[in-house]
């Protein structure tokens, strides 16, 4: 493993050379919160040609910074519509309606043809993730109206998003899936397919399987059944929800996997910059991420280290299959019971963890998916491709971990908005400003980044970042205190969590740590970032600063 000591801006390896033409380029961010904030900083960092950028935003969105910081704001409707609006046809937010967006981004085009003329310039539309990233009409509409889609397009989407469909691809790749089948209707298919799997696998018989839509996502339109007996009852419900949703009565079947470890892969078309481990969730939401590379794996566990090579090496084939022509990640799970690792799904877009990767390899992948989309060609060689050390994100929400349930709790006014200075080890990702009120979109505020010459650094580094966030307001919560509890647990130290590690952990902070930090340093100071430090520091009996 090799180090490089960068600037203070240290993703400076480049994936593209230039923007062929001198035409200025707007590029048009259509989502929102730390997303946006961030997808505008990249376009900004594009010196040649010029480029211009431009916020859709809703109302309640209009109060943030990155708003105001690009040079073109259309406010695009409330946050939500009227539930007579959306009957009539219109999507639950204007970020998820097509017709407004597009009418919105014609707004920008006319800016454009007044100041450059009407083919003097580019628009690119950047979906982020969410909202209509993964959306092939969108992509489709995009491109029809003469934009530039900034990310995976139509034909990726429609190939990697059902999912029987990126199972079959996966494995004329050479990828190794879950075992399972796909293509089940009905619920004769559905026991056909089980029985079929238990007779290639006998050594399956025992274990549980999760029934899985099609069309789903986020895991939703999932459920696990236990053998033949159970199965019926358990399709038909799955198949109602399906049917709720609108769905079709698609499915596959697959595996569930029951202790399990989370791996992706980072890929930018057939390029694959290692991976991120995202084992450490919450309610099937990723709360810690972190660099992984086979390197990184071996000590601790030379087997999957093995696993995750052979994945690796084979993903550059899929991206080929699939057509993949922007930034994309590979989701697999590795299965401690079989200790192999499957292929689950393509992500087809920018994820939310991706400055892990930028930290760890030197690159941008945002700055380098606008570059690439307006048509820099790319530059870098695989075999240049190498990481520097180790990084580790944590993601900020306004949720309460003292409450058993976790849940959004208490206001959503912040008085006092002070994040980590920016330097070599610590990176910021938010969007939010003192002053501001949080909408009702999504929990997440800010994303925080350790880095380091290896895995102790980053988590020393991402330590000191979390104690010197300041977040405060009107009974104002967030999860700062339970990031700094999880990243000093000792099975995370050690690197030996795994899928119900996060259940040992939360249990640890309610039973022992809660009542020990309000008797040792008062319940009023629970959201207070440097005493919750120093009470973690106090409890592990270590010296984290």
């Amino acid at each position: 493993m090799s180090y490089h000591a960068d600037t203070v801006h240290g993703e400076s390896i480049r994936i593209t050379g230039h923007i062929p033409e001198d035409k200025p380029c707007f590029v048009i961010s259509c989502n929102r919160g730390e997303i946006a904030a961030d997808t505008l900083r990249a376009a900004k960092e594009i010196m040649n040609p010029h480029v211009l950028t431009a916020t859709l935003h809703t109302a309640g969105d209009g109060q943030y910074p990155y708003v105001e910081q690009s040079e073109y704001h259309i406010c695009i409707g409330p946050d939500t519509f009227s539930p007579e609006q959306v009957a009539a046809g219109r999507a639950k937010t204007p970020y998820m309606d097509i017709p407004t967006l597009l009418t919105a981004c014609g707004i920008v085009r006319k800016i454009g043809e007044d100041l450059f003329g009407k083919d003097g310039f580019k628009i690119g539309i950047h979906p982020g993730y969410g909202m209509l990233s993964e959306e092939p009409e969108f992509a489709k509409a995009v491109v029809d109206e003469g934009y530039i889609f900034i990310g995976p397009g139509e034909f990726t989407m429609s190939m990697m998003g059902p999912k029987d469909n990126a199972r079959d691809l996966a494995m004329k790749s050479g990828l190794q899936v879950v075992p399972g089948a796909g293509d089940i209707h009905t619920i004769e298919d559905a026991q056909k397919a089980h029985q079929q799997i238990i007779a290639d696998n006998p050594e399956l018989a025992d274990r549980r399987f999760r029934l899985k839509a099609v069309a789903g996502g986020g895991g939703r339109g999932q459920i696990v059944f236990q053998g033949a007996d159970d199965l019926p009852a358990k399709f038909e419900e799955v198949q109602n929800v399906s049917y709720a949703l609108g769905w079709p009565s698609h499915f596959v079947m697959e595996l569930n996997i029951e202790v399990s470890r989370h791996y992706e892969i980072q890929l930018f078309k057939d390029l694959t910059f290692y991976g991120r481990e995202c084992t450490l969730m919450r309610s099937s939401q990723k709360e810690i991420e972190e660099f992984l590379a086979p390197e990184s794996l071996m000590d601790t566990d030379p087997v999957a280290a093995k696993e995750l090579e052979k994945m690796i090496q084979a993903a550059p084939k899929l991206s080929e299959l699939c057509g993949l022509d922007s930034v994309s990640t590979l989701e697999c799970i590795y299965d401690e019971e079989s200790q192999n690792l499957y292929f689950l799904e393509m992500n087809t877009r920018i994820q939310v963890e991706h400055p892990v990767s930028n930290l760890a390899t030197g690159v941008d992948l945002l700055r380098s998916q606008i570059l690439y989309a307006f048509g820099a060609p790319i530059t870098l060689k695989q075999e240049d491709i190498e990481f520097r050390g180790h990084s580790i994100e944590a993601r900020i929400t306004n949720l309460d971990p003292y409450s058993e349930s976790y849940g959004p709790m208490g206001g959503k006014t912040i008085e006092r908005y002070l994040p980590p200075k920016r330097t070599d080890r610590m990176r910021h990702y938010g969007y939010v400003n003192s002053g501001n009120t949080l909408t009702s979109f999504d929990p997440m505020f800010a994303k925080l980044v350790g880095r380091g010459h290896d895995r102790q650094e980053a988590i020393e580094a991402l330590f000191r970042a979390l104690s010197e966030f300041i977040v405060d307001g009107p009974a104002f919560r967030h999860n700062i205190p339970h990031q700094l509890f999880v990243i000093c647990h000792p099975k995370f130290l050690a690197r030996e969590y795994n899928s119900e590690t996060m259940t040992e952990i939360r249990q640890l902070f309610l039973e022992k740590f809660v009542p020990f930090f309000d008797d040792k340093f008062g319940k009023e100071n629970r959201y207070n970032s440097p005493i919750v430090a120093d009470a973690v520091n106090l409890f592990y009996g270590q010296h984290f600063h």
